[in-house]
């Protein structure tokens, strides 16, 4: 009986504060449609401005309406918002929607006026506005929760601002108590639309009328309706640090109550929930938001924990991946140095493809085409010529029986016979420091590379399980693939239809460097190396898209 009766006073409670929710916190909106550029204009961002203005009033907000801000205006109408967010209070809600052109650089974004006349990115700090001065200003603020809505990844008009090819926005991680809404992927561009408002205005004004959708639910809403409209070209994202509830219409009554035997468990749980996501709220590593997520497989922080060890494990990733490409380059300036003043194509073909990708292969090959250039014009000045040891073809013949020699008397015989001749050069140095054959210096003879032939390519997803390209239960796809010359590229496709890219480069010493490129994921392209031993090499991948993967290379076709 008593339970029934806290049952009862339970839903009272909901139901008296989801119907007054709207009235009982104060809600502020700035929302901002930016399209009159004299660069690149777009038909959109106003009709977009006034749709979510309008969407907003009837879900209880104050909305401020701004079109088509200059410079001036814009800085203005930014710091106004956030001291009227100020002096609203703490309870306060804040809203910023943005629809118009932006671009990043060094990893800022930042919001384009429609007065801007950018030259170069110098012009970026005194023409437009930086999304990170939106975020202090709200964050200065101290309201309970803000969010922030870009529309603003369309197409970069201003070509010269951005020389590094980057396309949209960059990632950024929200603020605490901030949710910051992309209308695409970070690098991505999202589509302005055919009819009157962008495919993710049109989803997010749809989702906000829905009752008692919790804003991130929203979200994922929005998201799953832009993929749909857009076929998959478009996936908008999130990065979220909100830590309470939040709806743009409150829920029914009925959907909030909960049976009398979670109602007298309810507290004890919520309250060690909380307690346990305090001890590890600002823990770096994944493993404690692992061990959260295990602990309240339904916590209230549950979504935030995934996002924390997608973010966590992804930088941990991009951290090594930077580290070995790092020692790779390092490794490859070494290599160079040594060879650099060498004659010897022989050496110079071993920097190239041992350090494929990086400017010291680039080098290597460049010095190699002017070496078998010069020998080329010095064997046809050559021909024809009477001195004693015949014509430039009869030299030619005699090098290419001794150019893969390990005897030093073949080098000191072609010497003899030729002292000036067109591959004088690397015989002497061949005399000097010996040679241990590797790869053919001239001709269409290949190196033999120690790992090339068939191989298998395995992936699997094997965990942490998400609704995209090869995260789904049990996917896993296996490919054949031909090594030439230490290298292989081609398509991979997995039992659900996902299909990756991949190039594989693998070192003389064993290790694999694959690069895979997944259209639907949020960071298209990603490297990881294999360490190859006895014919196999595994490597397990946390966070590589928000899933554990595994991936094996063995020898053969299996």
């Amino acid at each position: 009986m008593f339970r029934t009766f806290i049952a009862i006073l339970y839903v009272l409670i909901i139901s008296v504060g989801a119907a007054d929710s709207a009235s009982a916190e104060r809600r502020l909106a700035l929302v901002i449609g930016n399209g009159a550029y004299s660069v690149g204009p777009l038909a959109n961002p106003i009709h977009d401005a006034s749709l979510i203005a309008t969407t907003l009033a009837n879900t209880g907000f104050e909305v401020t309406e701004a079109r088509d801000l200059g410079y001036r205006d814009f800085q203005r109408i930014v710091i106004a918002f956030g001291r009227e967010l100020r002096a609203a209070g703490e309870g306060t809600v804040g809203l910023v929607y943005y629809a118009g052109h932006a671009v990043q650089a060094d990893g800022e974004n930042y919001l384009i006026p429609v007065d801007a006349d950018l030259q170069d990115e110098l012009d970026l700090e005194i023409q437009t506005v930086e999304v990170s001065t939106l975020m202090r200003s709200l964050e200065k603020a101290g309201n309970r929760l803000n969010m922030v809505i870009l529309d603003a990844c369309r197409n970069n008009p201003f070509k010269s601002v951005n020389r590094s090819g980057s396309r949209g926005l960059a990632k950024v991680d929200a603020p605490f108590g901030t949710l910051l809404a992309y209308s695409t992927a970070p690098g991505d561009v999202a589509a302005d639309g055919s009819g009157r408002n962008s495919p993710y205005t049109a989803a997010l004004a749809k989702a906000i009328r829905t009752p008692g959708l919790p804003v991130e639910q929203l979200f994922k809403r929005v998201r799953v309706d832009v993929m749909e409209r857009t076929g998959n070209q478009q996936v908008p994202w999130e990065s979220s640090s909100l830590t309470g509830d939040f709806y743009f219409l409150a829920p029914s009554p009925t959907a909030l109550a909960p049976s009398p035997t979670e109602t007298a468990s309810q507290p004890a749980n919520v309250a060690a929930d909380i307690e346990f996501w305090k001890t590890i709220a600002s823990s770096q590593d994944p493993a404690q938001f692992h061990a959260y997520m295990n602990a309240f497989p339904n916590g209230t922080f549950r979504e935030l924990a995934e996002q924390r060890i997608s973010v966590l494990e992804t930088s941990r990733l991009e951290e090594a991946e930077a580290a070995a490409r790092r020692e790779r380059e390092a490794e490859g300036r070494a290599a160079w140095e040594a060879v650099k003043d060498s004659s010897d194509p022989a050496l110079l073909q071993t920097v190239a493809e041992r350090f494929q990708g990086t400017i010291y292969a680039d080098l290597a090959r460049v010095k190699m085409q002017v070496l078998q250039e010069t020998q080329t014009a010095s064997l046809t000045a050559n021909r024809g010529a009477t001195a004693t040891g015949g014509d430039g073809e009869t030299e030619r013949l005699f090098w290419e029986s001794i150019q893969n020699s390990s005897n030093k008397s073949d080098y000191e015989a072609y010497l003899d016979r030729y002292p000036q001749g067109a591959f004088a050069a690397i015989a002497r140095g061949r005399v000097d420091n010996g040679y241990s054959p590797q790869v053919a210096a001239l001709g269409d003879a290949q190196a033999i590379h120690p790992y090339d032939g068939q191989w298998t390519l395995r992936w699997d997803v094997v965990g942490r399980y998400w609704q995209t390209a090869w995260c789904s239960p049990q996917e896993t796809g296996i490919a054949v693939i031909d090594v030439r010359n230490g290298k292989a590229e081609g398509k991979i496709e997995s039992n659900k239809s996902s299909m990756a890219r991949y190039t594989i480069d693998i070192s003389a010493e064993g290790t694999a460097w694959v690069t895979v490129r997944v259209h639907r994921w949020a960071i298209r392209e990603r490297q990881f190396s294999i360490e190859l031993a006895n014919g196999t090499g595994v490597q397990d991948l946390s966070g590589l898209n928000r899933c554990q993967m595994r991936v094996t290379l063995t020898q053969g076709a299996q």
